[in-house]
């Protein structure tokens, strides 16, 4: 499977409504320690990341996450970024944003996701 048709099937999961179909939509992408670092959380495996799925669909009524800009892969390693966003039901614009880091095993299955949400800052960020 290449990387582009697992984070397909891997955003697909997020819009699952579904909760069986969530799960196996995720253990079919998803290396079997996923690990998925979220500005709210941090889980590890598919079960994990599906109920936090789940959470965020009865805590925020969102319609869908789509990509926003197209996949970058990076040229050492098995790592890609992209930009998603996330529009709410009956709006037409994006409520949040935000882009991923994913690293993928050898086979093609995501490995890690680090999930950042939010626009990319303009200047540095004091810490």
């Amino acid at each position: 499977m290449s990387y582009t048709e697992s984070l397909q099937t891997y955003l697909e999961a997020w819009n699952e409504r579904d909760s069986s179909i969530r799960l196996d939509k995720l253990a079919s992408v998803v290396h079997p320690g996923v690990v998925l670092f979220d500005p709210l959380s941090h889980m590890v495996g598919a079960v994990m990341i599906a109920k936090f799925i789940a959470k965020v669909h009865s805590q925020i009524a969102f319609d869908r996450l789509e990509f926003t800009s197209g996949i970058q892969k990076h040229d050492h390693g098995l790592w890609v970024r992209y930009g998603w966003g996330m529009w709410l039901k009956d709006q037409n614009r994006m409520a949040s944003e935000g882009m991923d880091v994913v690293e993928f095993d050898k086979q093609g299955k995501i490995r890690q996701v680090i999930s950042f949400m939010g626009k990319l800052p303009d200047k540095p960020v004091a810490e």
